[in-house]
This record gives structure tokens, C-alpha cells and sequence, in this order.
């Protein structure tokens, strides 16, 4: 689908903010449907749902028995609910590919059809295929890039923004952060937890000159234990599931918040601009990853090198993983 060609022009977009329930898609779909309705019935051109939103989330490998693959139902759904209202919406699923899961976006369109899917590069790797694969997708509003949570802790992912001409970034989320001091957690962590999500937006906005859409889940952790050191530090007892879901001008104005507690919808209006985009590079801190957007202590990107590492491990010689994603491809195409 062709790019708009204006320099200057205004769109209508709007941030889902939902709870999503590990493996039940049809319910998790369902329950996506009425603020979708909401946010088009306010002239939402762009509604934009947070990170595995279909199959909801998990750091365990409890999460692969809510993949599919791209004739799934999360697929269906979207081209069906796209076409219906006449509008471009993104969701987050868990999505199968041969024997690999991969943590996915798909943006559809007006017209009933799929403009991209992109996945996620900075997976955790005890669970999903990390893809070094295209983050922006062009559509008839312009080229929207996407960073998947862990993905936008990367300069990588800016400079993927500015290399692929991104109009405006959306950032689906389903970013944990404390709320409970106790255990790993102090009184300083859920303040400082709490003050960088609600900047991620108006951050990045700033960094590359384009509007920028923060959609996280919301609510409780699942019980299910998480793996690796990061995982395991963040126990149900002490860490939620964010909120604070944002939408930020390009010159990192916030127009839309909600809040760390409760579902719900923020619309607004954003100008994507062509001669706004900054052309410099945001300079990354660090190793890990190419260098964090924000400065993180030594000790954090040593565990970060941990965790991949051992997580490509488990994941690489996992039968159950290799069993299940087969299991749901022969599911789906004796349904098809």
C-alpha cells in the first residue's frame, strides 16, 4: 500500500489499555472488542492494542499454548474487526511459525487485509525466536514503525525508526514494574518504575521527532513462576503489569495518560510531520543489546547477557517447544 505523500498532516489515534488472560484468545479478543467499538466511535483512524494482547503474557513457557499461526483466529479477528469499523488497528499475538514462536504485531487495515507484521528482536529467548527483521510498515496514513516492549529499551530500534522514515512509533507493552516493596523491591523502585513508564512515550517522541503511542497491559502478573534471573526476581507478590498507557506529540507533548490501575481507552489528535524528524543518532549506553536508551547499572546488563544466553539454551533444545508449535499448526489446518 502506497505512503501518503504529505509533508504536514493530523490523524486521530487511540491506545488500548487492557488485562489480558494467558491462553484464552477468544475471551481476550471478546473483551478487546467493546473499547475498539469506543475509540472508532470517537474517529480513531489508528487503535493500536498492547504487546500479546491475544494470548496475554508470560516470562514462562506456560505461553506456548496460546500461539498461532497467521490463519489463526487473532488474524481472522483483526481483518474481520478492521473491515467492519473502517479503521487500521494493531494487536500483539503469539505467533507460530513451523516449530518457532515468535512475539508478533500485526497492524490491519480498513479494507479488510493485513498491512505488516513485525516481530519482536529483543525477545526473551527462554520463550520466543528473537527476528532481526523489518520494525516500520507502510500504509495509506503513513509508515508506522513498531517497538515491542523490550525492543524499545534499544537505540537500535530508534535508529530503525530513522532508517526506515517511521511517521510515528507505536510501542505495545506489557511491561511488569513493582507496586509492593518486599523482597528485590524498595520504596524507591515503584515511584522511579512508575515515573520512567509514563516518560517512555514523551522520551522517545523527543528522540526521533515523531508521535509516539505507549499501550501496556494492565493488572496482575499471572502465578505462574517466570524463568531466568529477571524472572524470577519478579515475583506476582511484588510486580504488576503497568499501565500508563500514553500518546505524545512529536515534540513529546502528552495528550492522552491513563492510569496504573484500570482498563480503558485515551484518543487523541497527533500531526505527523516529515521536517520534524530528527536526523541525528541517539547515542546507546553501554553494551548490551547495541547500548540502552537510558543508562542501566552494570550489574542489570550482566544479567541481561545471563538470561539470553542460557534462555537461547533452553529454548534451542526444548522438545515441548518443538512438540507444541507443531501440535498447533496441525490443529489450526484441520480447521482451515
Amino acid at each position: 500500500m502506497d505512503t501518503v505523500k504529505e509533508k504536514s498532516r493530523t490523524i486521530r489515534v487511540a491506545a488500548v489499555q487492557m488485562q489480558s488472560c494467558l491462553g484464552d484468545i477468544r475471551a481476550n479478543l471478546n473483551h478487546a472488542t467493546l473499547p475498539i467499538e469506543q475509540a472508532a466511535a470517537q474517529g480513531a483512524q489508528l487503535i493500536a492494542l498492547p504487546e500479546l494482547a491475544a494470548s496475554g503474557y508470560s516470562m514462562s513457557n506456560a505461553i506456548w499454548d496460546a500461539g498461532e499461526t497467521r490463519q489463526g483466529l487473532t488474524i481472522q479477528w483483526l481483518k474481520e474487526t478492521t473491515k467492519r469499523l473502517k479503521i487500521y488497528l494493531g494487536i500483539g499475538f503469539l505467533e507460530v511459525d513451523g516449530e518457532d514462536f515468535y512475539n508478533s504485531y500485526a497492524i490491519g487495515t480498513p479494507d479488510g487485509e493485513i498491512a505488516g507484521i513485525v516481530r519482536k528482536t529483543m525477545a526473551e529467548t527462554a520463550c520466543f525466536r528473537c527476528f532481526n527483521g523489518p520494525h516500520v510498515i507502510n500504509t495509506s496514513i503513513g509508515k508506522i514503525g513498531i517497538g515491542i516492549c523490550a525492543d524499545n529499551m534499544f537505540v537500535a530500534n530508534l535508529h530503525r525508526m530513522q532508517d526506515g522514515s517511521a511517521d510515528l512509533l507505536l510501542m505495545p507493552h506489557a511491561a511488569p514494574v513493582p507496586y509492593r516493596t518486599g523482597g528485590p523491591v524498595n520504596e524507591k523502585d515503584i515511584p522511579e518504575a512508575r515515573q520512567k513508564l509514563s516518560q517512555m512515550a514523551p522520551r522517545y517522541s523527543l528522540l526521533i521527532g515523531v508521535p509516539v503511542l505507549f499501550i501496556n497491559q494492565v493488572g496482575p502478573r499471572g502465578p505462574e513462576k517466570w524463568l531466568g534471573i529477571l524472572g524470577g526476581l519478579m515475583s506476582p507478590k511484588y510486580f504488576k503489569v503497568g499501565g500508563l498507557s500514553t500518546i505524545s506529540t512529536l515534540d513529546g507533548r502528552v495528550v492522552g495518560q491513563l492510569d496504573d490501575c484500570n482498563e480503558g481507552v485515551t484518543v487523541a489528535d497527533v500531526t505527523l510531520d516529515s521536517s520534524r524528524k530528527t536526523t541525528s543518532r541517539p547515542v546507546g549506553h553501554g553494551s548490551y543489546g547495541g547500548g540502552f536508551v537510558i543508562p542501566h547499572p552494570p550489574l542489570f546488563e550482566g544479567i541481561c547477557y545471563v538470561d539470553a544466553f542460557f534462555g537461547r539454551l533452553h529454548y534451542q533444545f526444548s522438545a515441548l517447544r518443538r512438540r507444541k508449535a507443531r501440535a498447533i499448526a496441525a490443529n489450526e489446518s484441520l480447521l482451515l
